[in-house]
């Protein structure tokens, strides 16, 4: 799903606070008349809102599977997507997740997603026939994710009414309401659902080779939409905006940094997990190496995100931080050094996807240099 993102329309979703802050419980029965809620869904704290809405869905489903491997399995946990020329807030948000979402149906989450462009003339009838579907699932007792239910981020869609209205969990602890009709109104002008159903999950040898297969496509930025860098090339972008200054304030650099150190600080986890799962020693010795450089990274991204910390309380200090020349070259000292790990990380993830049956030949990758 391709989205225009404009600065100031992420801005409105950072101010917001941290998000999917909120541990939510339902009622088990909707109180008032004409709802259906689903009861007892609770989501845990999580930059990257679509990851989070989907880890909650799962839960909720029974689907028992830790929030690292939906992150690995998924692909997510080695996405890395900047805008070109400024630290946009938009970068986490703002890459085609296709590929992503398709490859959960390998933890047993099937995901169809369904879009409404504001610009198409069918749009009105396009977001009715998506309430349609996705009461047709809260009936069934599946919860579903939606894009841009309150600000630009992703939520989780526990109910609906009958004025129209999705129920979806807020990152205030309440449950809100937003009218289908509305849906995909703003100046971004994209609506978006993600209808989820429990399947199958495939073998873990499967799940790893096609996760780290992808990996390897967002790594050689294949998974990127042109005003953005995906990959090592995306760890570039970063450094030159950081070298340069460049970024509207410094709430973008903030953001970034935090869902980035996220996503590397579960691919860790997600290789750690792969090892045990796995068993095998014939990989460990890659599965090891993968492990370590990962976990470089993660301490460097962690630390760029310490240096820029997100506080929506204290504009004013975020906007110093990126003020600050000294920070900004130590965060692109961190960063040079982490895309090194992230490179060789990559070889020894080419190894573990052979290894497992891929068609890579990890002496011929079309990586960045």
């Amino acid at each position: 799903m391709k989205r225009t993102v404009c600065f100031e329309t992420r801005v409105l979703s950072i101010l917001l606070g941290f998000v999917m802050s909120a541990s939510v419980g339902l009622a088990a029965e909707a109180e008032n008349a004409g709802e259906k809620r689903l009861a007892g869904m609770k989501s845990t704290p999580s930059w990257v809102t679509r990851m989070a809405s989907i880890h909650c869905c799962a839960r909720y489903m029974g689907i028992d599977e830790p929030e690292a491997w939906i992150f690995g399995a998924s692909g997510n946990a080695f996405a890395m997507n900047i805008f070109k020329g400024e630290l946009c807030p938009s970068g986490p948000t703002a890459w085609p997740e296709e590929k992503s979402n398709a490859l959960l149906a390998n933890a047993g989450l099937r995901i169809k997603g369904i879009v409404a462009n504001k610009k198409n003339p069918n749009a009105a009838e396009r977001r009715k026939d998506m309430f349609k579907r996705v009461c047709a699932a809260i009936d069934a007792s599946r919860p579903c994710v939606g894009w841009e239910m309150g600000v630009p981020e992703w939520y989780p869609i526990c109910g609906y009414d009958k004025a129209g209205h999705y129920l979806y969990l807020n990152f205030d602890d309440k449950v809100h309401r937003k009218h289908h009709g509305k849906l995909g109104v703003s100046e971004i002008g994209v609506a978006c659902v993600l209808i989820l159903e429990p399947c199958k999950p495939v073998d873990d040898r499967t799940a790893v080779r096609e996760a780290l297969v992808l990996a390897l496509d967002i790594a050689a930025g294949r998974c990127a939409w042109d005003r953005y860098a995906g990959g090592l090339a995306g760890y570039d972008e970063w450094i030159k905006a950081l070298e340069s200054g460049k970024s509207t304030d410094g709430l973008g650099p903030a953001y970034n940094a935090q869902c980035w150190a996220e996503c590397r600080r579960n691919a860790a986890k997600f290789l750690e997990l792969a090892a045990k799962r796995l068993a095998d020693k014939g990989l460990d010795r890659d599965l090891d190496s993968a492990d370590f450089c990962y976990r470089k990274v993660s301490g460097n991204l962690d630390a760029v995100a310490k240096l820029f910390p997100f506080d929506h309380r204290d504009r004013k200090a975020m906007n110093a931080n990126w003020a600050d020349k000294a920070r900004r070259a130590k965060a692109a000292e961190l960063l040079r050094d982490a895309r090194v790990w992230e490179r060789k990380g990559l070889i020894s993830l080419a190894k573990i996807a052979k290894s497992l049956g891929a068609d890579v030949d990890p002496d011929k990758l079309d990586l960045p240099k």
